[in-house]
C-alpha cells in the first residue's frame, strides 16, 4: 500500500509536469448541479473544448461523452471552465489574414470559457477558436462575461491596432470608483495578453500579489509546531506478539513547509513540502506466566527517537470558502531517526523475589519510508489547524522470526506567512 501511494504521488508530479494526454483526475458539474467526480480526458487543447470525455473510474474501457448542453462546469489539473452564452468577434488579430475587406463581425455562441482568474470586482476568462483567442470579463454584479477586443485593421498596407480593451477596462475602473494616474498609466502601456491583462484586473480587485515574481517561484511558505504521539507493536515470534500493550506518550515536533498551488485560479490542489523535526517515545509491555507457580515474567521494550523527515503529499481542498478551507490530503514521508535509551528488559516475579534482566537490543532502523494521510482546515489564509496519520510502519530491522512496527499520530497548528 505505501508503495503505491508514493507511486501515485510521483506519477501525478510527472503528469502535471510533461502534459501528458491521458484521463486524470477532475469534476464535471451537470445541468441539475450534481457534481461527479471521477477522470477526464486530459488533451493539449489547441482550442476550447466542446464535448467532455468522463470515466469514473480508469477502468472504464468505454467514456461517458458529455456535450456542452449537459454540462455547467468541469475542473481539471489543467484548468476550470464554465460555460457562458457570449457575443464572439469573429475577425481575424493576425496579419497574413487580414484584408481590407475584412468585416467587423461576430456571433453569439454557448462556449466553455476557461477560468483564468478570480476577483471580488472582476474574473478573467479567455476562449480560443481556429480564429484567434479572445478574453472575457465577468463583472461581480454581471451575470454574462465581455469581450475585451483587439482590433487589427490594414491602412495603406499598414497595420494599425485598436485597443478597445484598453477603455474597457479604464470605463470599468471608472466605474468601480478605483480608476487612479497610476492604473492610467499601466493600461496605456498593456498588451493584448493573458500576463497583461491578469496584472491590470489585479490591480482592479486590490490584489498586487501578480506582481511579485517571488510569489510564483517559492509558492506560500509556512512554519508551524503540534504535538505528537506513536504506538509500538509486534508481530512473530517474541513475546509482545500476542498480547502486548503499547504506551502512547505525547512529544513535540516542529515544521517548515511550502504549499505550491496547482491552479490558483481554483485553489484546489496543492503540492505541499515540508522538513519536520520530531521527538518521540514509545513502549510496549507484555507479561506471562512463568515456569514456576506464582512466578510473572514482564517484558517491556522502550526507546526515544529524534525524526528528522522530508515530505511530499499532495492535498485537495473539499471545502473552498473565503475566509475556511477544509483539505484531505495523501503523500510520502522519508525519515531519519536518531534512537536513545534503546531497552529491551525482563522483570520476573515471584512470592519473594523480583530480579530484572537486560535482555539483547533490538536494533531498530535508523532510515525508514513511511505514507501518510492528512487533514486539515485553512483560516483567513493565514492559520492552519492539521492532523497527519502516518499508519503502522516497520522500524526493526531485518529479523526473521519478528517485527516492530509504530504509527503515529499528529495535531498541530501553522502559520502562513503572507507572499
Amino acid at each position: 500500500m505505501k508503495k503505491a501511494i508514493m507511486f501515485f504521488f510521483m506519477f501525478l508530479t510527472f503528469e502535471v509536469a510533461s502534459g501528458q494526454n491521458d484521463y486524470q483526475g477532475g469534476l464535471v458539474v451537470l445541468n441539475n448541479n450534481d457534481s461527479i467526480r471521477g477522470f477526464i480526458l486530459q488533451q493539449l487543447w489547441t482550442k476550447n473544448p466542446t464535448n467532455i470525455y468522463f470515466k469514473k473510474s480508469k477502468e472504464q474501457v468505454s467514456p461517458t461523452v458529455y456535450s456542452i448542453n449537459e454540462v455547467q462546469s468541469f475542473e481539471t489539473l489543467r484548468g476550470s471552465y464554465k460555460r457562458y452564452e457570449v457575443s464572439i468577434t469573429t475577425y481575424p488579430t493576425d496579419l497574413s489574414q487580414i484584408t481590407t475587406t475584412t468585416s467587423d463581425s461576430e456571433r453569439t455562441d454557448t462556449v466553455f470559457l476557461k477560468l483564468l482568474q478570480m476577483g471580488k470586482n472582476a474574473s478573467l476568462f479567455s476562449y480560443r477558436d481556429d480564429v484567434k483567442i479572445r478574453f472575457y470579463i465577468l463583472e461581480s454584479d454581471s451575470q454574462k462575461p465581455t469581450e475585451l477586443i483587439l482590433k487589427n485593421v490594414l491602412v495603406a498596407n499598414q497595420m494599425k491596432s485598436i485597443p478597445i480593451y484598453k477603455n474597457q477596462l479604464a470605463d470599468f475602473a471608472r466605474r468601480k470608483e478605483i480608476f487612479t494616474d497610476e492604473l492610467e498609466k499601466r493600461i496605456s502601456s498593456m498588451r493584448y495578453s493573458e500576463e497583461s491583462i491578469r496584472k491590470i484586473l489585479a490591480l482592479i480587485n486590490g490584489d498586487e500579489s501578480l506582481f511579485s515574481k517571488q510569489n510564483k517561484i517559492i509558492g506560500q511558505i509556512f512554519i508551524g509546531t503540534g504535538i505528537l504521539s506513536s504506538k509500538l507493536k509486534y508481530d512473530g515470534a517474541i513475546p509482545f506478539a500476542n498480547n502486548g500493550i503499547g504506551k502512547s506518550y505525547i512529544n513535540p515536533y516542529l515544521v517548515i513547509g511550502r504549499d505550491f498551488n496547482l491552479n490558483p485560479v481554483t485553489n484546489r490542489m496543492i503540492i505541499r513540502t515540508e522538513f519536520m523535526f520530531a521527538l518521540s517515545k514509545s513502549s510496549i509491555t507484555a507479561t506471562k506466566d512463568g515456569s514456576i507457580p506464582s512466578q510473572t515474567v514482564e517484558y517491556n521494550h522502550s526507546f526515544k527517537q529524534k525524526i528528522i523527515s522530508l515530505s511530499p503529499s499532495f492535498l485537495y481542498n473539499v471545502i473552498k470558502k473565503e475566509r475556511v478551507k477544509s483539505y484531505l490530503g495523501f503523500g510520502g514521508q522519508a525519515n531519519l531517526s536518531f534512537y536513545s535509551e534503546n531497552l529491551y528488559t525482563q522483570k520476573t516475579t515471584t512470592s519473594n523475589d523480583i530480579s530484572i534482566g537486560i535482555l539483547k537490543e533490538i536494533d531498530l532502523k535508523t532510515i525508514w519510508i513511511s505514507y501518510s494521510l492528512d487533514a486539515g482546515l485553512i483560516l483567513n489564509d493565514k492559520i492552519e489547524l492539521r492532523f497527519r496519520y502516518l499508519p503502522y510502519t516497520i522500524i526493526t530491522n531485518n529479523y526473521n522470526s519478528f517485527s516492530g512496527r509504530n504509527n503515529y499520530y499528529l495535531l498541530g497548528v501553522s502559520y502562513y506567512f503572507k507572499n
